[in-house]
């Protein structure tokens, strides 16, 4: 019985872990700012990864269990102003729109709780995302560009894209998800260092 009270335990904190030192991942292109957003349609169902500035961000915890957050892009930050903190900002002229979704609740409310408090303070973030113009997202439409998979500011990043995709990870509720992802990581760590 022990053992069973720890491994749960174990499997609980490897699903609710998040945030690592940011490591070089090379499946994802560097790309400048201006050139990502003036080429659009050229990095279609690429992965990016760039540097920018938040002008803002939103927030929606509850969307059946489902959670997503928005930002807007840029290469320049907002000016403070009455505005600021606005998906629009008025002023920046070279601008897009990034999102992330998903039932990892704990882990998009830190990546919308980083990059908002990045915005606030000025500081650039490094988005790692996936170019999908075309494709829907909740009411914005076909107004999102960029689908976030990693951030990072300073030295913290979150990984935001599990890519699980399996009925379970998506309908089991509280405690029993973060274990079943927690024990999906460890089953997957012990493939990799498996001979």
């Amino acid at each position: 019985m022990k053992y069973l009270l720890l491994i749960s335990l174990l499997v609980l904190a490897c699903g609710c872990s998040s945030t690592t030192k940011a490591e070089p991942d090379d499946k994802f292109t560097p790309v400048e700012f201006n050139e990502l957003t003036n080429s659009l349609h050229k990095y279609n169902g690429k992965k990016v990864v760039f540097d920018a500035y938040v002008l803002g961000s939103e927030y929606n915890p509850s969307e059946n269990d489902r959670q997503f957050f928005v930002v807007s892009l840029s290469d320049q930050p907002c000016k403070k102003t009455s505005k600021a903190g606005t998906l629009l900002c008025p002023g920046v002229k070279n601008k897009i729109r990034a999102a992330e979704d998903g039932y990892n609740s704990g882990v998009i409310k830190n990546s919308y709780m980083l990059m908002n408090n990045a915005r606030k303070l000025g500081q650039l973030v490094t988005v790692y995302a996936e170019c999908q113009p075309n494709r829907e997202f909740y009411y914005y439409g076909n107004g999102i560009d960029l689908y976030i998979s990693k951030v990072k500011v300073g030295e913290t990043t979150v990984n935001t894209d599990y890519a699980d995709k399996s009925k379970m990870a998506a309908e089991a509720p509280g405690y029993f998800k973060s274990m079943y992802q927690g024990g999906k990581k460890l089953f997957d760590l012990a493939k990799k260092l498996r001979p």
